[in-house]
């Protein structure tokens, strides 16, 4: 329960009640009731269902939501970058950037396979002699597909 409405407050999901308590039925418990006196029983409490109801509620409706707090537009120039991604930056450093600071401490990230896809590096995100990186559209799209590795590494 506490993920869901966590994600939900933290990322002002315009979720109606009725909704939330479809997501945390989901994830195996609404807020405030417990299953029964006893206590949890541990065979059933993150059962395969409710983890993936959980990773699906992070994919959706989070990412979703933060994925609409970015546009092209912020990523026009290094300084506007650095501008409208300034709460994103991670700490101690000057060039990297990650929603995962607003996750969690990026310090406790779990390291994926494949190399860092939670963050980006602004000098080299605005390196024009990548291809990748010629314009405002691309390098935006480039941060884009950090978002949903920064919320779903839990």
């Amino acid at each position: 329960a506490a993920l869901i409405y966590g994600g939900w407050t933290d990322f002002d999901l315009e979720l109606t009640e009725s909704q939330g308590r479809m997501w945390t039925n989901d994830v195996g418990m609404l807020p405030f009731e417990p299953q029964d006196v006893s206590g949890y029983d541990l065979d059933n409490v993150w059962t395969l269902d409710r983890v993936s109801a959980a990773h699906e509620f992070m994919y959706r409706p989070l990412t979703q939501a933060a994925t609409k707090w970015f546009n092209k537009d912020q990523f026009t120039s290094l300084s506007t970058m650095k501008t409208a991604l300034k709460d994103y930056r991670v700490r101690g450093s000057t060039e990297l950037y990650s929603l995962a600071v607003r996750t969690c401490d990026v310090d406790l990230f779990v390291d994926q396979e494949g190399g860092v896809k939670h963050m980006i590096n602004a000098t080299h995100l605005f390196d024009t002699s990548i291809s990748d990186h010629k314009n405002a559209w691309r390098r935006f799209k480039i941060w884009r597909d950090t978002i949903e590795p920064a919320i779903n590494n839990v």
